[in-house]
């Protein structure tokens, strides 16, 4: 549930990204950043984090174990990987887009890569959420 959570706040964002990208009124754009900015740590970051630990728990205390089964062992490298990056890549490039956008003086490329990482994100968290529903590979050679 705390991964379809996310989900929503993800792709929340990369709409958000996208009216930043295509607008061209300046108040416009610097409102998506900045609502985007308020999404990125309040709702993300305990999002994503919940995500991590209910996951290693509900798979180290039923059947089906953290590396029993590929499905669970690729939604922990899924979750964890965009734990660590999104944060990373996101955060000062939100950040440069509210200080900068309304100078009139936007680096160039970076509502595109807001957007990309926006999209990454919401790719990787729906296939966290069909491989929860439909468990694909079996099991491991662990167990």
């Amino acid at each position: 549930m705390v991964s379809v959570g996310w989900l929503g706040a993800a792709t929340a964002m990369m709409t958000l990204a996208l009216r930043g990208l295509v607008s061209t009124d300046p108040i416009v754009r610097v409102s998506a950043y900045e609502t985007m900015h308020y999404f990125d740590l309040p709702v993300n970051a305990p999002l994503s984090i919940s995500m991590l630990i209910t996951g290693i728990l509900c798979s180290v205390l039923t059947p089906w174990g953290l590396i029993r089964h590929w499905w669970v062992l690729a939604k922990l490298v899924l979750s964890a990987g965009l734990l660590l990056a999104i944060p990373f890549l996101s955060a000062h490039r939100l950040r440069e887009l509210t200080e900068t956008i309304p100078a009139a003086t936007e680096p160039a490329g970076t509502a595109a890569e807001v957007l990309a990482i926006s999209i990454t994100g919401v790719t990787v968290l729906t296939a966290v959420t069909v491989l929860s529903v439909f468990k694909p590979w079996g099991r491991t050679r662990w167990y």
